[in-house]
Order: C-alpha cells, then sequence, then structure tokens
C-alpha cells in the first residue's frame, strides 16, 4: 500500500517545488538502468520523448466511483462495498499505474571501436522501477560514423551558402525529410535500416556542402556492384542516364536511373545495362537487367 501512496504523489498534477518533475525522474531511472548493465563501455544519451501515463481501467473505474462519491453523485452502503472490492481486486491482481517513455542513446565499446545506437521505449512500474523495455532501432556502426550521429541527431547545418541561414534552412529541411520517415516505420530492422541510410546521406552532404542528387544515385548503384564482387577491377562503370523522377498523383514516388558498365559477366567484353529503382528517401530498391539495343537508354 506505501507504495500506492508514492504512485499517487507521482502521478497527481504537481505543484512548483523543487522536487523533481516525473518526467526527470524517468529519465533518471532509464538512465540508472542501463549504466547500472554497463561495465566498461561508455553510455552516450541524446535524448529521450515525452512521457506516456499509462492508467489501467479498473484504476479509472475506482477513480470514478471515488469522486461520484466525493461530489454526492451516489452514496450508500452498495456504493462503499462495490468500492472496497475494487480496491480489494486491484491489491491482489498487483494493478498499478505505469509509464513509458522513448530513450536515444548510444554505447561505444573502447576494445572493438564499434558504437551501438539504440532507442528503446522503457516501461516503469509506480515506483518508477523499470519493468521492461522494447527495442526499436538497434544499429552497429564503425566509429568514424559517430560524427554524423551528432549531426543528424542535433540538426548542425551541413549546406554550405553564401548566406548562412540559406544554408541552415537547407539543412533543417533535409533533416525533417528523412526524421518524418523514420518516425512512420515501426519494424525494429527496417528502422535502423533507414537510420543507417540517413546518416550516409547526412555524411556526405556534410562532406560535398550539396545534396547532389545525380551523384549520390550513381554512387549508391556502383556501390551495389562493388560489394558483390570481390574486386572492383570486375566492374567497370561507363556512363549513367540522367536521373528521372517518378510521381503518382503529382506526388514523388521515387526515382530511377539507367546504368552501362561491363566485365561482371566475366568477359571485360560483355556489356549490360540495368535500370536501378530508388525510393522517394533514395535509398536502392530494385536493380532491373535491360534488353538490348541499348541506346535508347541513353537518349535524353
Amino acid at each position: 500500500m506505501q507504495s500506492c501512496y508514492i504512485a499517487d504523489e507521482f502521478f497527481l498534477p504537481e505543484p512548483e517545488q523543487a522536487l523533481p518533475s516525473l518526467q526527470k525522474s524517468c529519465e533518471d531511472a532509464v538512465t540508472f538502468y542501463i549504466q547500472e548493465r554497463l561495465s566498461s563501455e561508455l553510455y552516450k544519451p541524446f535524448g529521450f520523448g515525452d512521457i506516456v501515463i499509462h492508467k489501467p481501467m479498473d484504476i479509472a473505474i475506482l477513480e470514478q466511483l471515488e469522486a461520484n462519491r466525493k461530489n454526492g453523485l451516489e452514496t450508500g452502503p452498495k456504493l462503499d462495498s462495490i468500492i472496497e472490492e475494487k480496491r480489494r481486486y486491484i491489491n491482489e491482481n498487483n494493478i498499478e499505474r505505469t509509464v513509458s517513455i522513448d530513450h536515444f542513446f548510444t554505447i561505444k565499446s573502447y576494445s572493438t571501436k564499434k558504437i551501438v545506437v539504440l532507442e528503446s521505449n522503457y516501461l516503469l512500474n509506480d515506483t518508477l522501477g523499470v519493468e521492461d523495455f522494447k527495442p526499436k532501432i538497434v544499429l552497429e556502426l564503425p566509429e568514424e560514423y559517430e560524427e554524423s550521429l551528432n549531426f543528424y541527431f542535433f540538426e548542425y547545418t551541413i549546406f554550405l551558402s553564401p548566406v548562412y541561414p540559406e544554408g541552415r534552412k537547407l539543412s533543417r529541411e533535409f533533416y525533417a525529410f528523412f526524421k518524418s520517415n523514420l518516425e512512420s516505420i515501426d519494424n525494429v530492422n527496417a528502422r535502423s535500416a533507414f537510420l543507417l541510410h540517413a546518416l550516409k546521406l547526412t555524411r556526405i552532404v556534410k562532406e560535398k556542402g550539396a545534396f547532389d542528387q545525380q551523384t549520390i544515385t550513381e554512387n549508391f548503384v556502383k556501390s551495389h556492384y562493388w560489394q558483390q564482387i570481390n574486386t572492383s577491377s570486375n566492374y567497370l562503370p561507363e556512363k549513367f542516364s540522367p536521373l528521372y523522377q517518378k510521381t503518382i498523383d503529382e506526388k514523388v514516388a521515387g526515382y530511377y536511373i539507367f546504368h552501362k558498365f561491363s566485365g561482371l559477366l566475366g568477359n571485360p567484353l560483355d556489356t549490360s545495362v540495368v535500370r536501378a529503382d530508388f525510393t522517394p528517401y533514395y535509398e536502392l530498391e530494385s536493380i532491373t537487367e535491360m534488353e538490348r539495343p541499348f541506346e535508347p537508354y541513353f537518349n535524353n
């Protein structure tokens, strides 16, 4: 019962006072939970989402009954009996309010030089102990991606412009574009893969100071083939078409580009042309081998 009284204090609206807020208390509880499970790894918190308070139906019903009695809407021994029975049921079944909170952070291993990016939703009980967590992102990165992650999360300026406000504006639009899609993905693997894709683009834009669609998509196609073979000498890129935009109902539905190359079939004289399709977020979606003649694919 004592824990219930503590919980009541936490879940009631807080008067202005020196005590930490429920939000801060939950953040501290999650931080402690993570840190006590680490050994020599470095924990770096990036941010927390707003807390969400979950009130079970039985507690909501009890509170409504008690409010009705207090306000004189219902009275009598029967109501008292119902309230006591509901309280007993809640206590015997350990029904309690819970709080959930999202947390984005990294764990860095000095031995492997790897960074694990994690986003999880933590569930806390009515005394703010962590009961469970559900991963939303699990992504292992080489150490060199740490800067890109910082730029992406904190939305630092990556576009170069003669006028700083313009570069800042372009940077914010870039981050908002990719973050809005990231938030729409529920699957852990897909969400993690998209974050990696966004970090790659962040790194490219930071290095170049601009977002060149043509160069970016060409490089993604070439990287795809370089990863499929033992050495890049077996793959000889020749040319690309311009990047074409796909639209559905006047909205961007993706992009595609034609690519001509030789060498992959074992004979340096063998030539192929493929069509590479991309999502609206410049993810390489599919590659389709095209039939001869090849010239029409490159006639603008």
